[in-house]
């Protein structure tokens, strides 16, 4: 599609398409009167049926259920980490009902560096080098400036 680029490209789009669903969730759980929780339920109804089709059309489905059928251990991690995934959408909506999306978001923009320390953590997997080291402490300026002035 895009060559060695296609990362950056998926990346981006998805930063577009969250402010968009950060933005209008704030919208839905302030004036149109939605709890975060059914904002949560509403989407993962779609997101079911959505991903479910698509697994089914591609065969992702059937590959995906015979790999966690061969090792039970991976359904576990895979229970854990869609939990964890539900949390923390869970968290951000009502953080973004409690306050608004665009500070939400500019906190929330905080957990690459928590990727990193997990990443090392959980898989001994060093993930970092200067440059991203530097984007990280001028993540944790910005969220701590945040903090002292939201």
């Amino acid at each position: 599609m895009l060559g060695p680029y296609t990362w950056f490209f998926f990346s981006f789009s998805a930063a577009v398409v969250w402010g968009i669903s950060y933005a209008m969730s704030e919208k839905l759980m302030k004036t149109g009167g939605l709890p975060p929780i059914f904002i949560m339920a509403f989407s993962g109804i779609l997101y079911a049926v959505m991903c479910g089709g698509i697994a089914l059309w591609t065969g992702h489905l059937k590959s995906g259920m015979s790999t966690i059928s061969q090792d039970s251990s991976l359904f576990y991690k895979l229970a854990l980490m869609a939990f964890l995934h539900v949390l923390g959408a869970g968290l951000i909506y009502h953080a973004i009902s409690m306050k608004n999306a665009t500070v939400v978001s500019l906190i929330e923009i905080s957990y690459p560096v928590f990727v990193c320390l997990f990443a090392y953590i959980l898989y001994r997997d060093i993930q970092v080098n200067m440059w991203t080291a530097l984007g990280g402490l001028l993540i944790f300026c910005g969220v701590f400036t945040i903090y002292l002035k939201a």
